[in-house]
């Protein structure tokens, strides 16, 4: 560690919650109380517990609050990270890195929306073409094939549903950490199982999943039947 830094800032960076702040701070930019807290990881009632660790780091002189309340890393802090990362202090798996540096809350949500917005933009654009070209669906109930043709405001509907979708994905994805890319998040999303279950949440996101499960598979069944 550079010698220059004061025993204050030594003894600041030594806690693994506080190093954690300073990362946050330097790959997400200016973040309020209650965000940076949560981020962290510490509950709703262990505000005080935060506080001191963050007040550590103020007298330090490793991060200040602005005029808008927010909380940002001062010049030694930005470069005190720097340090940190270069000499790899911490020995952490990729999973665990992602994990610390995205708002994995919002990321979960973002990938589950993604999913559903690019399966109804999809599916409905091809059921669109169909009927815009007046090419009919076959359809087989019980064995016995009909011919129809497709119902054109139901899959209008559904497209313009999934592009919507879509964008709220993104920018959730966007809002969720600066570190990674768009692409990086995107393609990080096979992790999102892992993800939840060393964060705890899954549970939290089944009913979010069922819910797109079940309006993907009705806008693949209504424009043959109605």
């Amino acid at each position: 560690m550079n010698e220059n830094f004061n025993e204050d800032v030594m003894r600041a960076v030594s806690n693994e919650y506080r190093r954690k702040m300073l990362e946050l701070l330097y790959f997400n930019g200016d973040l309020e109380y209650a965000e940076l807290m949560k981020r962290v990881g510490f509950r709703l009632g262990e505000s005080s517990k935060f506080a001191y660790h963050l007040n550590k780091l103020e007298k330090a002189g490793l991060v200040t609050k602005k005029l808008n309340g927010k909380y940002t890393l001062t010049g030694d802090g930005k470069r005190i990270v720097r340090i940190l990362l270069d000499e790899n202090l911490k020995d952490v798996d990729p999973i665990t890195e992602f994990a610390n540096n995205v708002d994995i809350d919002l990321y979960a949500t973002a990938s589950i929306i993604v999913f559903l917005g690019l399966f109804l933009l999809i599916f409905n654009a091809i059921l669109l073409v169909m009927a815009l070209l007046g090419i009919p669906s076959t359809v087989e109930i019980m064995g016995q094939k009909y011919i129809k043709p497709i119902n054109t405001v139901i899959p209008l509907f559904f497209l313009l549903a999934g592009g919507s979708l879509t964008l709220l994905s993104l920018c959730l994805f966007k809002k969720s950490g600066k570190k990674y890319s768009l692409l990086e998040k995107i393609v990080l999303q096979k992790y999102l199982f892992l993800l939840l279950i060393k964060k705890g949440n899954i549970g939290k996101y089944v009913g979010l999943l069922t819910a797109s499960i079940i309006i993907a598979v009705l806008s693949s069944i209504l424009p043959f039947i109605i």
